[in-house]
């Protein structure tokens, strides 16, 4: 066999044995010679041909190029034509081959094989580099080469593109979850609701309103957006009918363009401003379908959170006495919480402002409306609900000038999917008993931490985020059905990571939702159906889903009902064609990237470049076939 090391000291001499094999081959030929001259016969070495050509193409493989003891090699080295002196004879006789240096694979191949081999020929990718026919039957051996493609530079690079940080075009939906009440003819009930838009490039903005109101004039209600009168009158209502559930009170809704009065100079300083009066009967509330849609310009940079905190202000309400028309408030808020999350905290922190002292017999003495439900042993003041769970309730006479300010603890209530957290004051159901003014406070401007809000927390493991490595894209689209109780809506969604069933309603009671047939909410109380019903991506899938709404009978969910939906787009491209300059492949990626954003309204501001040196993943390039073929 070849002795590599004595090839390391002695490449380029000629004519000499190099293994133990042939110096005995030589002295068992000597004696024969001498001794039995008379027994020679010509014979074919066939085996020791066959070892030649396999030594070799071994030796090929193994031989770093800077282990060549070769002035002409060296010198190659030294002016930087073989820029990787320690990759083997092989892969640089490849290399020379791929850019068409053949000459310089020859002289290679015969400093190193011309000592070890008479006549031989060497093919690469089944193209001779140097070869001389010396006999009538080939013997040949083969070794793959990875890292050589014909017509590429060795040392290739190939690139990714991440967007870092990007501009784009964004739904919100600010939901107005149900609430009021102006009682009977009273004065009837403010309602000032915050909108914190974190852009001021808002491009268009919708206001939907759904109230049920007593048989009054409904040019009496008012509506602004920051002070600014929407000038609403009957023939604006898109629909305005008497209820098919409740007695001698009408519902009604309608969808406004407020798209200009939305506040530039101040985009988080937003108040929509409802007030709602009910002249003969019933109490005026607000009923789900309510919301703002904000579509606006925005900068978004990939960073995704499994850590997560939420503050939802509740609006402030002032209901107000008249007469014998009794004040009283009720709100709800919805805590949406993810499959596989784990809620480290959520609070309720509640502040009220002329909340009577009553006793339970008071309350039963001053109540007005339908007070059927309440006895001597349930009239509280003041209550809260986490769904169906009682969270406190209190009929104290203590409270100082009737103002009540409280924290509770709802952590270990909340469940995934959507919560509802539901609170009463001076008023239960459909019975109210305030004295003057009853009001749930809230100040987001000027007193954020004494305002009235649900703050929760929750963790959740990078692989139940679906966030990492990619940009969130919401949505919002019409549902378009036919008005009913009943209503199915398909969409066809990519991706999917969280969507909201928003309900547009007239009549609504007791609501029912399905996502490709699993149950996702239940209405828990009487006035308890939020603004809008959360869908974890654990009940959708790329594909088509099935969004299913039921509501009472006599109920009506109404066609500007919408999906809103959010899908998550790759924020990256992977590595791509091989460039033998660096900045090519660089470019090469960030234009996949930008192509790829560019298609859905993404515009890429900051992209992180990563580049590979494809002489470093020869998988990448390749392979080659390189043969050694000698004669006998």
């Amino acid at each position: 066999m070849v002795n590599l090391q004595n090839l390391r000291r002695m490449s380029g001499t000629k004519g000499v044995f190099f293994t133990l094999d042939g110096i005995l081959a030589a002295t068992l030929l000597i004696a024969a010679v001498i001794i039995i001259p008379q027994f020679v016969v010509s014979t074919t070495p066939t085996a020791k041909t066959t070892f030649e050509a396999q030594d070799s193409i071994n030796v090929l493989a193994e031989l770093k190029v800077s282990e060549v003891n070769s002035a002409y090699i060296q010198s190659l080295i030294a002016s930087e034509v073989i820029s990787n002196p320690d990759q083997s004879v092989l892969e640089q006789i490849g290399a020379f081959w791929a850019v068409d240096d053949i000459a310089n694979a020859q002289i290679l191949s015969r400093e190193v094989l011309g000592s070890l081999l008479g006549d031989y020929e060497l093919v690469v990718d089944g193209e001779s580099i140097y070869g001389s026919i010396g006999g009538t039957q080939v013997i040949v051996f083969k070794r793959m080469v990875s890292g050589i493609t014909k017509g590429r530079e060795q040392e290739g690079f190939s690139a990714r593109a991440i967007a870092t940080k990007v501009k784009k075009n964004h739904t919100e939906i600010f939901r107005i979850h149900p609430q009021g009440s102006g009682n009977d003819g009273g004065q009837g009930v403010k309602i000032l609701t915050h909108v914190d838009v974190p852009s001021n490039n808002i491009s268009n903005a919708t206001l939907h309103i759904s109230i049920h109101y007593g048989n009054s004039n409904i040019n009496s209600m008012g509506f602004k957006v920051n002070g600014n009168d929407l000038g609403i009158d009957q023939s604006d209502w898109l629909y305005d009918a008497e209820s098919n559930v409740t007695d001698n009170t009408n519902v009604a809704y309608t969808v406004v363009d407020v798209t200009d009065s939305m506040s530039i100079s101040n985009p988080s300083e937003n108040y929509i401003e409802f007030e709602l009066v009910s002249q003969n009967s019933g109490h005026a509330h607000i009923h789900p379908g309510s919301r703002v849609e904000v579509t606006y310009e925005s900068t978004e940079e990939a960073e995704a959170e499994t850590s997560v905190t939420e503050r939802l202000y509740f609006s402030d309400i002032l209901s107000r006495e008249t007469g014998k028309k009794r004040s009283g408030v009720w709100a709800v808020m919805p805590i949406n919480i993810p499959s596989g999350a784990s809620v480290t905290d959520a609070t309720l922190h509640l502040h009220g402002k002329d909340i009577e002292g009553y006793s339970m017999q008071q309350v039963l003495s001053r109540g007005k409306g339908n007070c059927s439900g309440l006895n001597s042993t349930n009239a509280y003041n003041i209550r809260a609900y986490m769904n169906d769970n009682l969270v406190f309730n209190s009929s104290s006479s203590n409270w100082p000038n009737g103002e009540f300010e409280q924290d509770y603890d709802l952590t270990a209530l909340v469940q995934p999917n959507t919560n509802v957290v539901s609170l009463y004051m001076n008023m239960y159901q459909d019975c109210f008993w305030g004295k003057g003014d009853t009001q749930l406070y809230a100040d987001v401007f000027l007193d954020p931490d004494g305002s009235s809000y649900v703050e929760y927390s929750y963790d959740r493991p990078p692989s139940s985020s679906g966030e990492f490595g990619t940009i969130e894209i919401t949505a919002s689209e019409r549902f378009n059905t036919p008005p009913g109780n009943d209503v199915t809506f398909d969409k066809t969604l990519i991706a999917p990571k969280r969507a909201f069933i928003e309900l547009a309603t007239l009549d609504s009671q007791d609501v029912t939702n399905w996502a490709n047939g699993n149950l996702v909410f239940q209405t828990p109380r009487p006035y308890v159906t939020p603004g809008a019903i959360f869908i974890d991506n654990s009940y959708m899938q790329s594909g088509t889903n099935i969004f299913r709404s039921l509501d009472c009978i006599g109920c009506t969910i109404l066609p500007e009902s919408s999906l809103t939906f959010t899908t998550l787009v790759p924020n990256s491209v992977p590595y791509g064609e091989p460039f033998d300059l660096e900045q090519d492949a660089i470019d090469d990626a960030e234009d996949r990237l930008e192509d790829l954003l560019d298609g859905m309204n993404i515009e890429v501001l900051e992209i992180n470049d990563e580049t590979i040196s494809l002489s470093n993943v020869p998988s990448l390039w390749g392979p080659v076939l390189v043969e050694v073929r000698t004669w006998r």
